[in-house]
């Protein structure tokens, strides 16, 4: 039935040139700049938590190797839900990114709190509590960054700038945290407060680009 349905689309808009790969004057708009360096930094730190877990719950808590594993599944579950829902909370009432900036600052504040998880009961609140949180960050990611683009035509080429980005911040985010825990000798709250601590500064980053688009209006669905 796939195959079908993809034999029988057509385009609904008219073909048109591809623009440019990058678009240099997007570098030039302040808002544009905040949201791509705030969303480094949130990124940065995003998959700190998946990477490290299980093996925290392992070294640090006395989980055995089958029940650490399954902390990343309820992590990852807990994150399904949160998606669409932060769709729906920034359509009707707080607005794309509003809703981005309050999920990265709840991301960055469950994983600071990570430093005190000490009990296997407290691994698994904060396990579910990092999967909802992340997964709302994520979900809500793309439509922030469409909202900040009035141009259609060039909405995919500053998403794709945006993301490109972003790859590199994924890519270095774990990495950084080994590094820090190797510099720790195994110890892990250093790498917790840096993953927490850059995902606020991320966060209060993309709140300034939202500064600037507001000016000193407090509440504004945006």
């Amino acid at each position: 039935m796939l195959a079908i349905c993809i034999l029988m689309l057509r385009p609904q808009l008219a073909p048109r040139k591809s623009g440019p790969v990058i678009e240099w004057p997007a570098f030039k708009e302040p808002v544009y700049v905040l949201y791509a360096s705030g969303s480094f930094f949130v990124f940065w730190a995003l998959y700190f938590g998946y990477f490290y877990m299980n093996v925290f719950a392992t070294d640090r808590v006395g989980f055995d190797s089958i029940s650490s594993a399954q902390l990343l599944i309820i992590s990852a579950i807990a994150g399904i839900p949160t998606r669409p829902l932060s769709g729906i909370i920034a359509d009707r009432w707080l607005g794309p990114l509003n809703t981005y900036i309050l999920s990265g600052i709840v991301l960055g504040a469950v994983g600071i709190s990570w430093v005190g998880v000490t009990t296997k009961a407290g691994m698994y609140v904060f396990v579910v509590m990092y999967g909802l949180a992340n997964g709302a960050t994520q979900g809500i990611f793309g439509g922030a960054l469409a909202s900040l683009t009035r141009d259609p035509q060039k909405m995919g080429t500053r998403y794709g700038m945006v993301c490109t980005m972003l790859g590199f911040a994924t890519l270095a985010g774990p990495p950084t945290a080994g590094a820090i825990i190797d510099k720790c000798d195994g110890q892990y709250t250093w790498a917790q407060i840096w993953a927490g601590a850059v995902t606020v500064l991320g966060s209060l980053t993309v709140a300034a680009a939202r500064w600037w688009l507001t000016g000193k209006k407090v509440w504004t669905k945006i």
